[in-house]
């Protein structure tokens, strides 16, 4: 059976949104849609399932707290991306019991138009959420609007930004200045090798230098992780 999610989702805006799947107990449920409040005398656990990253750890520091201050238990696991998103999904459909997710922002769109997740506002305003005070752009990508397909413009919020950091461009700068390399881009390009300036750029000088062999070594470049071999590089 899909279950309806109640969502908390706390973005990074490059990477990562931290989701919370609500599973209550039977009588929360009752009380959620009867709009009411109800005492719940048994002891309440949140599982959640986190990225392996410093700010999982941090995550992990607070839920003690947390659990102090409230009596709520609260698990984190520390998982690499493709698990999270796999026991997200079992969650949505009813096969495990998570409640907490930190995810990609661009899986709202996936999430939303599956009915996975629930508009925040109501939860914001009864909670009196102060969202002026997040990054605009970090906000915008909460929300996603069906209609036209866009983050921001009005959508509805599905999350809150928890960790926002940005991209930083890697590249050799002697592969850059090798004057053989910069002959054989221009004549492909028609421009200079030099760090690039927009998207375009990046996916052409990319495109020229991954998989490109120089000295006996072979060079990658792309959106990914800052690794060996790599002439160049957006990291976030």
């Amino acid at each position: 059976m899909t279950k309806y999610f109640t969502l908390l989702m706390f973005i990074l805006v490059i990477s990562f949104i931290l989701i919370s799947c609500n599973q209550p107990l039977s009588k929360q449920e009752e009380a959620i849609k009867d709009n009411k409040e109800v005492e719940v005398k048994e002891q309440i656990s949140l599982n959640g399932v986190f990225l392996h990253t410093t700010w999982g750890e941090v995550t992990q520091k607070l839920a003690e707290e947390y659990e102090k201050e409230t009596g709520v238990s609260v698990n984190i696991e520390l998982v690499g991306r493709d698990m999270i998103f796999q026991k997200l999904a079992l969650s949505i459909a009813g096969n495990a019991s998570y409640d907490l997710f930190n995810v990609d922002y661009n899986w709202v769109p996936e999430l939303v138009s599956t009915n996975s997740l629930q508009p925040l506002k109501k939860y914001i305003e009864k909670n009196k959420v102060d969202t002026e005070g997040f990054l605009p752009r970090a906000l915008a990508l909460t929300q996603w609007n069906g209609v036209n397909g866009a983050y921001g413009d009005g959508g509805n919020i599905y999350g809150l930004p928890q960790t926002i950091h940005p991209h930083i461009l890697w590249y050799r700068s002697d592969l850059f200045e090798d004057e053989k390399l910069k002959s054989e881009f221009k004549a492909i390009y028609g421009y200079d090798l030099s760090p690039p300036k927009t998207m375009r750029q990046f996916r052409e000088m990319a495109g020229f230098f991954n998989g490109k062999i120089v000295n006996g070594k072979k060079y990658m470049a792309g959106l990914d992780k800052l690794v060996k071999g790599s002439a160049m590089c957006i990291h976030g």
